[in-house]
């Protein structure tokens, strides 16, 4: 099955979700009919910041491409995707179940309505607010709160031959991948993050990032890792986004980009064919290897601006140098 998402950090978490392989993640731009024939792929749409003729435009080459393969879609937690454009191409297939549900980082589903402490989303306004009639009979909001209930609603969505959308959880296990963790292919000394997210909650976690890094190094265990960041409003950061910035990237063993379109600003400018991903040791984050461009070989980790807690990029490190074994904050809320 492919996955569709919004934007480059939720195609890469999708990828990195479906453990037991290494999933291939897609710009739209550079999917073509061969790769429809591959037992799982992630396409990024790049629809997240288009006005809603846009988003048909896109969604339009798409179908043409996809023919009758079977796809689904990785909406957004935070709800800021045209959700409904999407469903009002998938309904056209199958029944959807919806759910918005993430366990580890307590977010939960009730009455219809996706609950967390980063804010309450009504899914029922989102979805069936001016839809029309075929899709308020086909599509079925379904509440959650463990990963019991997600197995469940799995299941049912088998059963019914419903297609799944979520924020991940259930689409991954809907998809039944399974499979031992992929270590980093390369030591991990020098880290570039490049946070285009300038919201409260991504101020918190710069602060105590920072907090934990003395004199450039972030010192985990017996590892001293050199870290430099990049933060600023991806408005402003834009114009620095260059082939000079890009090579300066190169220079990393490793490099965390926060945001999704800053994510797809970075790896366009650098001229990419796709991500190989591999299982992330965080929660709701993606992980792997650009393939094609002048970061070729390089290890990457994209984070959804909205996700984790305050310590996130301290477990991001520390995963990448040490395995998921060595995270501590897992289910920081």
């Amino acid at each position: 099955m492919i996955v569709v998402s919004d934007d480059l950090t939720g195609a890469s978490l999708m990828a990195s979700m479906c453990r037991g392989g290494r999933y291939i993640v897609y710009p739209l731009e550079n999917v073509d009919e061969s790769h429809l024939r591959e037992s799982f792929i992630s396409v990024d749409l790049g629809t997240r910041a288009l006005e809603a003729a846009e988003v048909e435009e896109k969604l339009d080459i798409f179908e043409r491409l996809l023919g009758d393969s079977p796809w689904t879609y990785r909406m957004d937690s935070s709800g800021r995707d045209n959700l409904t454009a999407y469903l009002r191409r998938l309904v056209k297939k199958s029944r959807i179940m919806i759910t918005s549900t993430i366990p580890e980082l307590g977010r939960f589903t009730l009455n219809g309505v996706s609950v967390s402490e980063d804010g309450n989303i009504d899914l029922r306004e989102r979805v069936f607010h001016q839809a029309c009639r075929f899709l308020r009979e086909r599509v079925k909001i379904v509440d959650s709160r463990t990963w019991e209930d997600i197995d469940r609603i799995s299941q049912l969505c088998r059963e019914l031959s419903c297609i799944p959308v979520d924020p991940g959880p259930l689409i991954s296990r809907y998809l039944g991948k399974s499979g031992t963790e992929l270590p980093i292919s390369a030591d991990v000394e020098r880290v570039c993050l490049v946070i285009g997210t300038y919201r409260p909650k991504t101020v918190k976690q710069i602060i105590a990032l920072r907090s934990s890094i003395s004199d450039g190094f972030l010192r985990i265990g017996g590892h001293s890792v050199k870290v430099d960041i990049t933060f600023e409003p991806l408005e402003r950061m834009k114009s620095k986004i260059d082939r000079d910035f890009v090579d300066r990237l190169a220079n990393y063993d490793l490099i965390v980009i926060s945001g999704g379109l800053t994510a797809e600003t970075v790896l366009e400018k650098s001229g990419y064919h796709h991500i190989l991903s591999r299982p992330a040791d965080v929660i709701m984050t993606g992980a792997g290897t650009v393939v094609g461009g002048r970061l070729d070989g390089k290890e990457v980790i994209l984070k959804g601006g909205m996700v984790g807690g305050e310590g996130i990029y301290v477990d991001l490190i520390m995963g990448a140098v040490c395995g998921s074994h060595a995270v501590r904050r897992l289910s920081d809320p």
